[in-house]
Order: C-alpha cells, then structure tokens, then sequence
C-alpha cells in the first residue's frame, strides 16, 4: 500500500479569501498544511483568536454532549450528514447559539440538582414528622393506661 503522489506547493492567497479557500480545500479533504511559522508564539500569529473561538465553541459541545449522556438523552446520528464550512456570519450565529444553550442546560442542571436537594430534605422532614407522632401517640396512650 502506497501513498498518493504528493506535491509540495506554496500558496498565496489574499486574506479576503483565504477563509473559503482553505474552507474548500478542507471539503475536499486533499490538503494537509505545514506550519511554517514554528518559531514564532503561539499567541502572536495571525488567527489565534478565531482558533480559541473555535476551541471554546467545541468546549460548549462536548458540555452540552456530557449533559445529555449524564441524563440518557439520545441525539440522532448525523455523522453521515456532515454540514459544509459555515461561512463567518453562520459561525458568529452558532457561537451566539451554543453559548445561549449552554447556558439554558446549566441552569437546568443547576435546578435539577436544587430540586433534588430539596426533595431529599422534605422527605427527610417527612420521615421525622411520622415517627414522631407515632412516639407521641404511644406515650399518651401509655399515660391513659396509668390514669
């Protein structure tokens, strides 16, 4: 088994259109990228920020997907339905998306956990409530007995 011919070439592209070109190279899946800036720091090149936003929003994922396994949740198997490159507004619109949904599924497990809580202590109460008017009641029967 062999691999394909390969070339190694460099490419030029405008910053305009350097998104929706790699973004087609990538749907092509016939590129791979050497790093030619190695030495310099990892937060002074070009695009770090849009990484992290892109790492940031994969952190929300996997919370939303660790939320929805904690509670058994099934989601329906897309992986044969990958969407293509979203372009910059859709990415500004998913990230606005997963944060408001994080958020909501937070607060959710935040409440839930509360609510459980509180259910453990009211029942707690309960329990406490009947065993002692059942002590109550046998004592007071126990005085009548020696009235």
């Amino acid at each position: 088994f062999r691999s394909e011919q390969m070339d190694l070439v460099q490419l030029l592209i405008q910053p305009e259109a350097a998104y929706s070109s790699l973004a087609e190279l990538g749907e092509l899946g016939i590129a791979q990228f050497r790093d030619l800036n190695a030495d310099v720091n990892v937060f002074q090149r070009k695009y770090t920020s849009e990484i992290r936003r892109c790492e940031e929003m994969a952190r929300k994922v996997a919370v939303i997907r660790r939320e929805l396994t904690k509670d058994e949740v099934t989601t329906p198997d897309l992986s044969d339905n990958i969407p293509r490159t979203p372009n910059s507004r859709e990415i500004i619109d998913l990230e606005a998306a997963l944060e408001k949904t994080e958020n909501e599924i937070m607060e959710l497990s935040e409440n839930s956990h509360a609510l459980l809580q509180n259910f453990m202590e009211l029942t707690e109460l309960k329990n406490v409530l009947e065993n002692t008017q059942g002590f109550f009641s046998d004592k007071s029967a126990a005085q009548n007995l020696e009235a």
